[in-house]
């Protein structure tokens, strides 16, 4: 690479280094991610969210690896201004060159030993591709969760509008306290807290109001 070649290299790089990680940051603020760190899963969902939150931490892994590559080559680009020969050639291995580490999880089987993997180095370039194929993945996850769980938004809240509205004519027939009517408030107070930070986000109630006059019965 010459010397302007590598200038444009490091502002480009620095540019998309920049955008990963703005990026990275709103995948990990998500509504849909922060829904599923705080619920309790079963199942299929559970299996999902595993595989996604190891994809996730590998992300980040080989994102600090390419970006102590960025770092090593701005730090040596401003310890040679006039870029001798030998700094020119450092700095192309850098940037062109297999310079970044690959965390251990990304190394295949058949780049391991009985004693562990060998280290392996891949581009810069190979490392935003590995990074862009996570991040998708990992997305996709989240958002099909976040929509999974918007989608229930609509039916829990007219579940909470037929208990109100049940419980107050229950409790203007007779005035007593219905044991099935409490149990139904109760179930619904807990799945409108499993819901909390989607239901939140739309600015609406997160556990069922019982109506004044039945304020007294627990639900």
């Amino acid at each position: 690479m010459s010397r302007e070649g590598v200038d444009h290299a490091l502002r480009t790089l620095r540019d998309e280094r920049d955008r990963i990680a703005a990026n990275l940051l709103e995948l990990e603020r998500h509504d849909g991610g922060r829904l599923l760190k705080g619920a309790r899963l079963t199942g299929e969902t559970w299996r999902r969210w595993d595989v996604a939150q190891a994809r996730l931490a590998t992300l980040w892994r080989l994102f600090d690896a390419y970006q102590r590559v960025l770092d090593a080559a701005g730090e040596l680009r401003e310890r040679s201004p006039r870029l001798d020969p030998a700094a020119l050639m450092e700095l192309s291995g850098l940037l062109s060159g297999q310079s970044v580490e690959l965390p251990d999880g990304q190394i295949p089987l058949e780049h391991r030993t009985l004693l562990g993997p060998q280290e392996r180095r891949i581009t810069l370039d190979e490392a935003v591709a590995m990074m862009s194929d996570a991040y998708e993945f990992v997305a996709g996850e989240i958002t099909a969760a976040d929509a999974a769980w918007s989608a229930l938004l609509q039916p829990l809240e007219d579940a909470e509008e037929s208990w109100r509205r049940t419980a107050r004519l229950a409790h203007s027939l007779d005035g007593t306290r219905h044991p099935e009517l409490d149990r139904v408030g109760r179930e619904l107070t807990a799945l409108g807290r499993s819901s909390a930070p989607t239901r939140c986000r739309w600015s609406r109630t997160a556990t069922p109001t019982p109506p004044a006059s039945t304020a007294s019965a627990p639900y």
